[in-house]
């Protein structure tokens, strides 16, 4: 005899949204990417975290649950 049990699964459903940023002073050089990555890794809710020295842009993904923006 085989038993089978259901299980009830719940799923969270997290806000996740994307705000770009430009960047002033402008970013001109790794280092300028680097602190910007690490003033912004240990903030509370945020999920990635690209930066665009061309474009003068930084992109975060972050949980609007946990965070609000400015996250700085």
């Amino acid at each position: 005899m085989i038993s089978l049990e259901l299980c009830e699964i719940s799923l969270v459903f997290r806000e996740i949204k994307t705000v770009v940023f430009t960047t002033t002073p402008q970013m001109h050089c790794e280092a300028s990417e680097n602190k910007i990555k690490s003033n912004l890794r240990f903030e509370k809710g945020i999920k990635s975290i690209e930066t665009s020295v061309p474009n003068q842009t930084v992109t975060v993904k972050y949980n609007a649950d946990k965070t609000t923006i400015p996250f700085f």
